[in-house]
């Protein structure tokens, strides 16, 4: 259960941080048997008309991709960076993460060439950060006890987008 619990405390980190970056996250899917991937749906299409727009684009992408791993190991006081480091590794879970972040990063170096590539990337580390300690009452709630709001289906657990939406708004309201 305690797997379970941690995919999805590192889902809500991927929604959370989409839906504060101005992207548009809609469900969650949890994967109860590992057969198929646990996955926060994040509608990532979007018209970029300028090289600012794909910059913060690419901020909020690379920020999203962070903050699962960093919610799935924290526990509202610190963070966990030895678990985190191994679940960026080759064999840990977020590793496919890890992999679109150096993507990413790749394009966000070659539009920003005048940018710090290390003090860009720290800073949407402490970002990432900011987004799961400011939401940890929103990651506990639906790890802990909004399951029994889901949908089950089939093999996996479905977080709707309502209900998402309104367990972030009831966490603003009354963070405990």
């Amino acid at each position: 259960m305690e797997d379970i619990k941690s995919t999805i405390r590192h889902e809500a980190g991927h929604w959370l941080a989409a839906l504060e970056t101005g992207l548009n996250p809609k469900e969650i899917q949890i994967s109860l048997t590992g057969s198929f991937p646990s996955f926060a749906n994040i509608d990532c299409d979007k018209v970029l008309k300028s090289l600012s727009e794909v910059s913060d684009y690419l901020t909020a992408r690379i920020v999203t991709l962070y903050a699962g791993a960093y919610a799935a190991n924290f526990d509202g006081e610190s963070f966990d960076y030895e678990a985190i480091n191994k679940d960026f590794s080759p064999s840990g879970g977020a590793y496919i993460d890890f992999m679109r972040i150096g993507d990413l990063y790749k394009v966000y170096k070659n539009i920003n060439p005048s940018g710090g590539y290390s003090d860009a990337a720290s800073d949407m580390i402490d970002k990432a950060m900011e987004i799961v300690m400011n939401n940890y009452c929103f990651i506990k709630k639906l790890s802990e006890g909004a399951i029994v709001s889901a949908e089950l289906r089939g093999n996996s657990v479905f977080f709707s987008q309502e209900l998402l939406v309104k367990l972030y708004d009831l966490s603003k309201e009354n963070p405990q």
